[in-house]
């Protein structure tokens, strides 16, 4: 049994989409390496992005993303949701392994086709306060107008994202 114990872990492992370039970071917070961030520049108008990705085991992907421009920062959060059908609508709500919700009622919610699928979709700017939860607490379960998902196995994972994202440089 000891034996499968590292196949298995890296079967676990595989589900979560990591992307590297070059120009990856070398920070480390918690338990995560940070060189799974990704940071683009943009050549013309200065413009740098990072970002980090999780693929949860239902085909879904939460992104982290953080973009600076000039001196502001603006972080946003992308997150889709693998689907059977169209479901376009509004709301968006995250609950955080501690308990805690991010709730944004007016978030639009839309739909993609991608790889012969339809995926529902939002792409949400954070606030501060929202920034705030991120930080202390991972995710477990989001609802996308009335779609839901979960990445609750990799929730300790999603913390440790953001804040490599919060602290790349």
């Amino acid at each position: 049994m000891k034996k499968y114990i590292p196949i298995l872990l890296l079967l676990s492992l595989s589900t979560i989409s990591f992307s590297q370039t070059a120009d990856s970071l070398t920070k480390k917070t918690d338990s995560l390496d940070c060189s799974s961030v990704t940071k683009t520049v943009d050549e013309f108008t200065g413009e740098i992005t990072f970002e980090a990705r999780i693929t949860a085991d239902d085909g879904g992907d939460v992104s982290f993303l953080k973009i600076k421009k000039g001196g502001v920062t603006i972080y946003y959060l992308s997150i889709w949701i693998k689907e059977t059908g169209i479901y376009t609508g509004t709301g968006v709500t995250i609950i955080l392994k501690n308990g805690k919700k991010i709730s944004k009622p007016s978030a639009k919610v839309d739909y993609s086709y991608a790889g012969s699928s339809f995926y529902t979709t939002a792409f949400i700017k954070l606030t501060a306060d929202d920034i705030a939860l991120l930080k202390q607490s991972g995710i477990e379960k989001y609802k996308l107008y009335i779609s839901t998902g979960e990445i609750s196995p990799y929730s300790d994972l999603s913390k440790d994202f953001f804040n490599c994202i919060v602290k790349a440089k």
